[in-house]
């Protein structure tokens, strides 16, 4: 992944990307440092093999059934009230 965060929220996106080894965070929009980036990501397996690694991560994760399961046990606390 090659990343260019342009709010603060996406540049702690950014920054734990880069943490983990599953992308580049670029600093700068410059053509230069756009290509250097891909083409640093392209060569460099171990990119993909982290990003794979994160995706799966996620995947594992389950947040839409965690979040639907707390929402439902807020509503079933408010209703005893």
């Amino acid at each position: 992944m090659v990343l260019f965060p342009q709010h603060s929220e996406e540049n702690a996106v950014a920054i734990c990307v880069e943490n983990v080894e599953a992308g580049l965070r670029l600093k700068k929009p410059q053509s230069s440092h756009i290509k250097k980036a891909i083409k640093d990501v392209i060569m460099n397996k171990s990119y993909k093999k982290n990003a794979e690694k994160m995706s799966y991560d996620f995947q594992q994760y389950q947040a839409d059934k965690m979040a639907s399961d707390f929402i439902e046990k807020i509503i079933q606390e408010s209703q005893k009230m």
